[in-house]
């Protein structure tokens, strides 16, 4: 995929923060249960959540009674984390990138990344994560993927391939990290999850996504006269649920040697 065209991966969401903050699928607790099991992930453990948008994920971890690092480059995304999380004094917010999180050697337990992994130089934030973990500590990379196992869903998933031009390519690029997280020596989970939305939820949440047309494109209209359509034919109880899976790749940096064959990056 030719990345000259994409949007700088920091400033892609200077106008959809607020959207993200209201409209996106948060985290399923049973991700902590899973972290609990597989990660040790206990109260005291510091995370570094790495691509931290709105601070859905560092969220669930600051319930937990975790103390988080909020890592995000996009000043919107990361002025929006502050506001909602500022209840939480474990929660600490860097401007800083994924490659480069100024945090010391060694510092924290667990190194998660929540739907971000795309948007990163993947072999120089790898490496960056074995820097930040100490030893026994993770390294967690969550997906929350949409399923396309029902006529809605299909139909939901074709009318972003039509009206969201990068869609497709982003696609593409996540399976091609995903493999090669598997290749590098990632374990891989998956927990089933489902969301509801009625139609004005339904339309933030497709605007809030980085591929999705801007007030004013061509695609806009059509997109949204396509959500209300698929809103219309398939809502019962006005709402739609959709079905999604939670696709957790983890592993333990000392254990992993990361191969230098590919350059994946939408940066």
């Amino acid at each position: 995929m030719d990345t000259s065209t994409w949007t700088n991966p920091t400033e892609r969401f200077c106008k959809r923060s607020e959207g993200y903050l209201k409209y996106r699928a948060g985290y399923s607790p049973i991700l902590l249960d899973f972290l609990r099991k597989e990660c040790g992930l206990t109260p005291q453990c510091v995370v570094a959540d790495v691509g931290s948008g709105t601070g859905l994920l560092a969220e669930l971890l600051l319930r937990n009674g975790n103390k988080v690092y909020g890592i995000e480059p996009n000043r919107e995304m990361r002025e929006a984390a502050e506001r909602v999380l500022r209840s939480y004094p474990g929660f600490e917010s860097l401007a800083a990138q994924a490659e480069s999180t100024t945090l010391a050697g060694s510092s924290v337990e667990l190194v998660t990344v929540g739907r971000a992994l795309h948007w990163f130089d993947y072999h120089k934030a790898l490496s960056e994560f074995a820097r930040l973990v100490k030893p026994q500590g993770w390294v967690v990379v969550v997906w929350l993927k949409r399923k396309t196992s029902t006529p809605m869903l299909a139909e939901y998933e074709e009318l972003l391939l039509a009206y969201a031009a990068e869609h497709r390519g982003k696609k593409r690029i996540q399976r091609e990290m995903e493999n090669q997280l598997v290749t590098d020596g990632f374990k891989n989970q998956v927990i089933d999850c489902q969301w509801t939305f009625n139609l004005d939820q339904l339309k933030g949440h497709t605007l809030s996504l980085s591929v999705s047309p801007d007030v004013g494109h061509p695609n806009y209209a059509p997109l949204i006269h396509g959500l209300e359509a698929l809103f219309d034919k398939y809502h019962a109880d006005d709402r739609l649920v959709f079905d999604y899976e939670t696709s957790i790749y983890y592993g333990q940096p000392q254990k992993l040697l990361p191969s230098q064959s590919s350059g994946l990056s939408l940066g």
